[in-house]
């Protein structure tokens, strides 16, 4: 289904609020549950839609949150205690503010700007945007643009659309590839084009091209910062009202990988070389990923090799590590609480983007939790709402 980036921008402040407030009633690994990172073809998988409505008495709050972080700060070790400000309501809106409202006149104004920027910002947003002349806009985007392998790898997404394929030749793949020449993805998405063509031995081609490069980003960060960089001062709506929008852009990017999974589905039965490139593949994804997603996909191309040669003891290994980044990325209450944290002080939102763009999801995040936990060291650091020292 078609998402307008007015959809999409509500997608990313619920999606944030969910992250910010799933909570759960164990600190212990869960029981190894691999299809709980099964790979979403379609775009990235978001939380279920949890509705919470949340009544705060902020007298009693501002109490209540003087004496837990007295308490707290006894029962929980300085290098892992966070600041809580649980009992306090989350608002992505600032008052006055109507997102729908202004969402609209933003994506109107970018659609019809004359900058190459604001330009790209919209075939980037909105998914109801004419494929043809979106593709004809990348194509023709200067190749010197700083966004040129972000601008690339939606137009590599567009050549799956039926009136663009016949237009994505060898020689337009061969730009993408030179616009991030180190980066495997772009050629994850050419072996699965090849695919859709019906060109099986240009797509193992791509695959091998694929293992031999040092990284795997799907510009999911990028996405977020330039979005984000191109609405300041645009759209009015708060810095952080404008950065969840911009999650959620990038979590609706749709992700044709799927004809990869298939195409290793098939060879571990029929083709042993190509089973074993997908093998390498799925090792290197799992190592050099930038985001989760990624990471993943990669052991999902380790689970469905291990699966179809029985080797058990492989297969149990991938099926902890699978249930390991599912429990660190949504269960995990350490970073639960830096989420939560972070829906409070923008400083630490901003910190978490430039963290993410800088060394990537997991390692990031580890940063970002330390950053949190340094912080609620401070007795005068109080971002929750009408706290008082």
């Amino acid at each position: 289904m078609k998402k307008s980036i007015r959809t999409i921008g509500y997608l990313g402040l619920t999606t944030a609020i969910i992250l910010a407030f799933y909570q759960s009633d164990t600190d212990s690994l869960p029981e190894e549950q691999p299809s709980q990172t099964g790979i979403d073809t379609s775009s990235r998988n978001i939380l279920p839609l949890i509705t919470a409505t949340q009544q705060t008495n902020m007298d009693t709050a501002n109490t209540g949150h003087l004496e837990a972080r007295a308490n707290n700060s006894a029962e929980i070790p300085l290098d892992e205690y966070i600041l809580s400000c649980e009992e306090q309501s989350i608002q992505y809106i600032h008052q006055g503010e109507n997102p729908d409202q202004e969402l609209t006149k933003y994506n109107q104004a970018i659609q019809h700007s004359n900058k190459p920027d604001e330009q790209l910002a919209y075939y980037l947003s909105d998914q109801e945007a004419d494929a043809s002349e979106a593709f004809e806009f990348l194509r023709q985007l200067n190749s010197q643009s700083p966004s040129n392998a972000l601008a690339y790898d939606q137009l590599l997404n567009l050549c799956f659309a039926e009136e663009n394929i016949n237009n994505c030749d060898d020689k337009l793949l061969e730009k993408a590839t030179r616009a991030d020449p180190n980066n495997g993805i772009p050629w994850l998405n050419i072996a699965a084009l090849y695919q859709v063509k019906g060109e099986s031995e240009k797509a193992l081609e791509a695959l091998h091209n694929a293992v031999k490069k040092p990284y795997f980003d799907d510009y999911h960060w990028q996405l977020i910062d330039f979005i984000e960089q191109v609405s300041d001062g645009r759209l009015n709506l708060s810095y952080k009202a404008r950065l969840v929008s911009a999650i959620g852009i990038a979590a609706a990017k749709p992700f044709h990988f799927y004809k990869v999974i298939e195409m290793c589905k098939s060879s571990v039965a029929n083709d042993p070389v190509q089973a074993d490139v997908c093998l390498s593949l799925g090792k290197q994804m799992e190592k050099n990923s930038t985001t989760i997603t990624a990471q993943g996909l990669g052991l999902n191309f380790q689970s469905i090799y291990y699966e179809a040669t029985q080797d058990k003891d492989e297969l149990a290994l991938i099926n902890k590590k699978q249930s390991r980044i599912y429990y660190d990325s949504q269960l995990n209450e350490t970073t639960q609480k830096t989420w939560q944290l972070m829906s409070h002080d923008e400083n630490l939102y901003r910190f978490w983007l430039k963290n993410m763009l800088e060394h990537g999801e997991i390692k990031g995040m580890q940063y970002v939790v330390e950053e949190a936990i340094w912080r609620s060291r401070n007795p005068n650091y109080n971002p929750c709402p009408n706290m008082q020292n």
